[in-house]
């Protein structure tokens, strides 16, 4: 059973110090204290946060597609809503649209 500092913990965790303190403050991190008023962290408990809040993001791949996406099909809505015109064009609109939406997962909004 390791013990962390605070400034260990924080390095472990990828934030500062002080948010380290914020976490254990707000009890979502456990700690122990020294004689001195330390905090200690145990590396287990360190290391079970860290993969809960990692299982709780989404990667940045995925947001960075998600973003791409809908930026396309507002690019598509204005664009079919500027040109308006024949059935055809409405056609190639929607089939664009459902190409993007079932290649992406995105859904459109309304």
């Amino acid at each position: 059973m390791r013990h962390l500092t605070t400034r260990e913990a924080a390095a472990l965790l990828g934030v500062s110090s002080n948010s380290v303190r914020a976490y254990a403050d707000a009890g979502f991190l456990r700690c122990s204290r020294t004689a001195r008023g330390d905090r200690r962290f145990l590396e287990a408990d360190v290391l079970a946060y860290l993969a809960s809040r990692q299982a709780q993001e989404k990667p940045f791949a995925e947001v960075r597609a998600e973003l791409w996406t809908k930026t396309i099909l507002s690019v598509l809505r204005a664009a079919e809503r500027d040109l308006g015109g024949s059935s055809s064009q409405s056609a190639r609109f929607a089939a664009a649209r459902e190409l993007i939406v079932n290649s992406s997962g995105v859904r459109p909004a309304s």
